[in-house]
């Protein structure tokens, strides 16, 4: 059990900075959907 989680956080350190990115692209992403939105409106 204790060696599963062990290696859970290990993918998890490994995949952090990924998902970090990826939610800052989301963000960025959605910040451009509404700046169209607005200028259409």
């Amino acid at each position: 059990m204790f060696r599963i989680s062990q290696r859970i956080q290990a993918f998890y350190q490994l995949l952090k900075p990924m998902l970090w990115l990826y939610i800052s692209e989301v963000n960025r992403y959605i910040k451009h959907v509404q700046n169209i939105l607005y200028h259409i409106t």
